[in-house]
């Protein structure tokens, strides 16, 4: 990019011309972050480069990251005092040829930007003009609009700069001119306020973001928003690649070509050279002078080939003979295996604590398996060959940074990545497991062959007439023995199960099971059956005090007490009962991190075991152990390794996490926890923290709803076409109201009383409500075809409240008057009574069926609401005599007369023309829009189009054409009402059809009215 230009233009013509030129870059290579600084108006920034770069045949640009910030006086509110003879808005109307105009002795202008919000630069275009000397310019930052005289002064001097370096917190910037002894003619063409840059950070704006960031950092922590420089890593890009790491997010391994595999962590260059026989800056080409040798090495191949052979043979033949082993041999082989593993826990290495695989040994150098005999057995869901695939490796490929989550998802989720790395995992039956299959403790399993391995089970004490239950402890990364993983209890174990909650001092139980699902029994109830109502199970005595449900999980707490113990006759035991993991797959993520940080949330003794249980105590109980191990770690070390810790459930309990689906979960979930703190907030300190919030003097882009709103954006999941199946089928697409908000197939409700002519689709989606019982459906405002459709979903939904955002489609009614029958299809609406003016009840008849008395509540109030206030004007040209900005047809008239000065008038020589309003609220719903024209004149806009749109598109061929006007006479009328009905942000008023006499397409509009 040496050499590049940077332009800022109101054309898109290239090469660019030399008035717009914004920054040349000056000799030398470019830093790869820039702030560069225009102030310039235009439409278009085009980066242009026309000296070859070094090396290369022609110029080339490669672009990561631009950010282009605008003025932030353009959202505010400016006013003067005197008002003056031009009105004050042409400052900021983003026309410097058009200029607010007032006289006085104390001339001011006021900008109203409507939140508090860091300012760092000022550029004023204006104009003075006064008989006398002495005048003095005045800048003030306040919080409030008046007495601003005592308020921080940003700049005072008897000449005003164009261009003003400032720091400040502010909502009301004003600029006073003075004079003692004569009147000032102030003018002001532009007026340009600069906010916090991309570059820095801080509530104050005052840090310079990380240098290793690749891109902008977030405004309040300086989190690097877009990830690292090669060879950086971490969410403030601090910490530089482990040794044998390098490049981008430290994924690539060094050479192994490398002395001691040691490289820089950027590049990947070898630090301290090559291992002999490597050249080459990352030692991956072979030395010249030994390729010579490599052709007489080839007769010596055929030899080594023969070789080969034979110790192949030999080999086949010792694993034979080991096969022939007894199974006694195998147990005591495995019983070894399983003792070395114990006694070598936490084997330092150079990366820290890594546990010893029960298959593999290794060192820094060499890698040898041993070949063990594995037992088949059928999985309680899933068929898997016993097949213990080991992955040893000096250091994990499998380590993830956690700043990079989201994108390692995403790779994994394009090309199956998932599926292939669960299907690395070792699977099956690979330790001793001899108790759990003796005949007298097969009956206490759920699964034939689902079973507890010797080294890791629970070994019941005490009062029991055998020490077996199928569960078995489970170490995290810091703690032996964090988890007992437990199959879900029956009828036969119910007694062992409150036995071991006892021993092992447990005090909460996660239970990740229905207890029917489908036909299939899951769990026996093994608590009681109402709060205060106790159950007897031999010697334990349990009182349930506490139920309360949830819309995806029952809390209870239980009082156990135990009749033989004289020391602790009574404990309590939490039970956080999970109910949305549906049978055949995998809950959504999201519902999962809230019940896990429930689970979290209530405090109990760190030295107390924690159960977990499914069904077979396996899969859905892998998943969460892996969740909560992971995370803590995580946040320790800042990065997971997955694949390592799903190793280490396994040894020590069969098959941990057990599909790829649930392998997935775990990404996903952690994903959440790590990216989206806990935002729940007790009820008693809801108002408190509200409050707090807004007494908070920080600009509006770093207030908490907007950091918390831009995390939910980033985290928002893209669907493909494939997920809205049902909303393009060619009998649906027209019952959809904006083309690109559509529902998702998994998440839409299905309408089941829908008569001939129609089908079970709806434009809606259902959101869970806080309890189970409590849903929400979302749909969009009933269109005339769609009532029908909308009573359907209300009525098999048995929805007895209607919540009403936005007016209902003027020729789409949902109800008449009081006492009138609105009759849609098979479905008969009666307005029954009006309480007042935010609501109303009506009745919902189906056929002869039940009737539904339904409220319908307004979240809107019926008067007709001018949108224009709220926005901003453009056009594409200008009239050629005075400036008669875009703005005029938005200022409301005094009388239906306009003179020519009060209208907007494009250029008579232009075509296409047109005129865009953007409202500010974004996507609203526009019911009509009012158009005047100057007496006579309607003529000029014969033939115009109005447009409907969600981007500020000229022309939009994807949005909705809300009227098209026919060419020739009638012309149109000097006041029209016109009809959309549409939601949208911008309304393009689009002329490509030149009026009778005019050598162009004219647009001249005196006043619209958005509603």
């Amino acid at each position: 990019m040496n050499g590049f230009k940077l332009y800022v233009s109101n054309t898109s013509t290239i090469p660019p011309f030399g008035y717009d030129l914004c920054y040349q870059d000056p000799a030398g290579v470019p830093a790869i972050t820039q702030t560069i600084s225009c102030n310039q108006l235009g439409q278009y920034v085009i980066y242009y480069d026309d000296v070859p770069a070094s090396r290369e045949s022609g110029s080339i640009i490669e672009l990561c990251y631009v950010v282009i910030n605008d003025n932030l006086a353009y959202d505010g509110v400016i006013s003067q005092i005197p008002s003056g003879s031009q009105p004050a808005n042409l400052a900021n109307d983003g026309n410097q040829t058009t200029c607010s105009k007032t006289v006085g002795k104390n001339v001011r202008l006021q900008v109203d930007m409507k939140e508090i919000l860091i300012v760092t630069e000022l550029h004023l275009t204006s104009k003075v003009h006064t008989t006398v000397n002495g005048l003095v310019h005045k800048i003030y930052a306040s919080n409030q609009s008046d007495n601003v005289e005592n308020e921080t002064i940003l700049y005072q001097g008897e000449i005003l700069p164009r261009h003003i370096s400032v720091y400040s917190v502010l909502r009301y910037l004003t600029y006073i001119v003075s004079i003692q002894s004569a009147k000032v003619e102030l003018e002001i063409c532009e007026i340009g306020i600069v906010g916090c840059p991309s570059t820095k950070y801080d509530p104050l704006c005052n840090r310079a973001c990380p240098e290793n960031c690749h891109g902008p950092c977030d405004l309040e922590t300086g989190r690097c928003l877009f990830g690292c420089s090669n060879g950086w890593i971490g969410e403030t890009c601090e910490q530089a690649c482990t040794s044998g790491f390098y490049g981008s997010k430290c994924l690539q391994n060094c050479s192994i070509n490398c002395i001691q595999s040691s490289c820089v962590h950027t590049t990947g260059e070898c630090i301290d050279g090559c291992n002999s026989g490597w050249t080459g800056f990352n030692c991956t080409q072979v030395r010249s002078d030994l390729l010579t040798k490599l052709d007489g090495a080839a007769i010596g191949g055929s030899i080594g080939a023969v070789i080969a052979v034979i110790l192949i043979i030999v080999a086949g033949f010792v694993i034979y003979k080991r096969n022939l082993k007894s199974r006694k041999e195998r147990y005591l082989d495995k019983s070894k295996s399983n003792r070395k593993i114990t006694s070598n826990r936490k084997n330092k290495t150079n990366d820290g604590d890594k546990y010893v695989n029960a298959a593999v040994t290794s060192d820094l150098q060499d890698v040898t398996v041993y070949l063990k005999d594995t037992e088949h057995a059928e999985l309680p869901t899933e068929s898997d060959d016993m097949v213990y695939n080991n992955v040893p490796t000096k250091r994990s490929v499998y380590r993830i940074p956690i700043g990079n989550l989201k994108e390692v998802i995403d790779i994994k989720l394009k090309d199956e990545g998932f599926k292939k790395e669960y299907e690395i995992l070792p699977k099956g039956l690979v330790h001793s497991h001899v108790e759990g299959s003796k005949e007298e403790n097969k009956v206490k399993n759920r699964f034939l062959t689902t079973w507890p391995y010797d080294h890791s089970r629970i070994v019941l004490k005490g009062n029991t007439k055998t020490d077996y239950i199928n569960a078995s402890y489970i170490d995290s990364y810091d703690k032996e023995k964090a988890y007992i993983a437990a199959q879900g209890p029956k009828g036969s174990t119910k007694r062992d199960f409150w036995h071991m909650i006892w021993q092992e001092n447990v005090g909460k139980i996660v239970m990740v099971t229905q207890l029917k699902e489908g036909k299939r029994d899951k769990c026996i109830q093994y608590w009681p059956d109402a709060v205060d109502d106790p159950m007897v199970v031999d010697n334990y005595c349990l009182t349930m005090t506490k139920e309360k449900e949830h819309t995806s999980y029952v809390y209870r707490l239980i009082t156990i007490s135990n009749t033989t113990n004289t020391k602790q006759k009574e404990r309590k035991v939490q039970q956080f009962h999970f109910t949305q993991w549906p049978d055949h797959g995998v809950p959504d993520s999201i519902k999962l991190v809230h019940f896990y940080r429930k689970v979290k949330s209530q405090h109990f003794d760190q030295n107390e075991s924690i159960v977990v249980h499914c069904s077979a105590g396996v899969g859905r109980t892998g998943t969460f152990i892996a969740i909560d191990a992971l995370y803590e770690q995580g946040k320790k070390v800042g990065y997971v390794d997955i694949m390592e810790y799903v190793q280490i459930m396994r040894k020590d309990r069969m098959n941990m996490i057990q599909t790829h689906e649930q392998y997935e979960t775990v990404f996903e979930a952690l994903l959440e926890l790590f990216t989206i703190p806990d935002s729940s907030i007790p009820k008693n300190d809801f108002c408190k923290y509200i409050a707090d919030q807004e007494c908070k003097t920080l600009p509006k882009n770093q207030k908490v709803y907007k950091r918390e709103f831009q995390t939910l954006e980033n985290l928002r999941p893209l669907y493909d076409a494939s997920n809205f199946t049902a909303a393009n089928l060619k009998e649906n697409i027209l019952k959809n109201l904006v083309k690109n908000i559509l529902p998702h197939d998994n998440f839409r409700p299905y309408l089941m009383s829908y008569g001939r002519k129609r089908n079970d689709y709806i434009n809606a989606v259902i959101i869970p409500g806080y309890r189970e019982e409590s849903k929400f459906f979302v749909t969009q405002c009933p269109m005339k075809d769609t009532v029908v459709d909308f009573y359907t979903m209300i009525y098999d939904h048995n929805s007895r409240i209607i919540v009403l955002l936005d007016q209902v489609n003027k020729n789409a009614n949902l109800w008449l008057g009081k006492s009138a029958m609105l009759v849609v299809n098979d479905f008969s609406i009666m307005q029954e009574e009006e309480n007042n003016v935010d609501e109303l009840k009506i009745a919902l008849e189906y056929k002869v069926y039940a009737v539904l008395s339904i409220t319908v509540l307004f979240g809107y109030t019926f008067m007709d609401e001018n949108l224009t206030p709220f926005g901003k004007a453009t056009q594409s040209s200008k009239f050629e005599g005075p400036g008669i900005p875009p703005q005029n047809a938005i200022n409301p008239p005094i009388s239906n007369e306009f003179g020519f000065d009060k209208c907007t008038h494009t250029s008579l020589c232009s075509t296409p023309s047109w005129w865009m309003f953007n409202i500010s609220y974004g996507i609203v719903f526009i019911t009509d829009i009012k158009i005047y024209y100057r007496q006579e004149f309607g003529r000029r806009m014969d033939g115009f189009q109005l447009y409907i749109s969600n981007t500020s598109t000229i022309h939009p061929t994807n949005s909705y054409a809300c009227y098209k006007d026919q060419p020739g006479k009638p012309y149109p009328d000097i006041n029209q009402t016109i009809s959309c009905n549409r939601l949208g942000q911008y309304v393009i008023y689009y002329d490509d059809v030149p009026g009778p006499g005019d050598h162009g397409s004219v647009i001249e509009l005196c006043y619209v009215s958005i509603n």
